[in-house]
């Protein structure tokens, strides 16, 4: 009988394989009924890992779009401002992560999309009917 197929394989150490996620990486946000934002802000957390280890993280230079008003880190969080100049939707961000303490490597930047979308407001329904009186109470004395 002919071998019809023969192959191999190298196991490769991939310990050192780097990781970088956000704990939300869309939103979705009140707006107006026009379709502008309500003012107001998002967070989102920076996870990062070299293999099992975690990695500390920095937040680079962020080109804002129009109506976000700024993009600021703290102790792994992100927080993004925005405004009723956000009308876009949905408008997307690219986050600049820097993952510093790397050994050999150094600092690696990995570029997160972070995504904002605006709910228009509905248009305001009629007036309900007016309901029936409830029961009088006991007259004090």
């Amino acid at each position: 009988m002919a071998i019809k197929a023969s192959s191999g394989i190298t196991i490769s150490d991939i310990t050192d394989a780097y990781s970088v996620m956000l704990s939300s990486e869309a939103v979705t946000v009140p707006g107006n009924a026009s379709g502008a934002a309500v003012a107001g802000s998002v967070t989102t957390a920076v996870y990062a890992y070299c293999g099992a280890t975690a990695c500390t993280t920095a937040l680079g230079t962020v080109t804002k779009p129009t109506g976000v008003t700024s993009v600021t880190y703290s102790s792994g969080t992100i927080t993004i401002a925005y405004d009723a100049n956000l009308t876009t939707s949905p408008t997307e961000i690219t986050l600049p992560i820097i993952v510093t303490g790397l050994g050999n490597a150094g600092t690696l930047t990995f570029n997160k999309k972070f995504t904002i979308s605006v709910a228009k407001t509905g248009a305001t329904g009629p007036t309900g009917a007016t309901g029936a009186t409830g029961a009088t109470g006991a007259t004090g004395q």
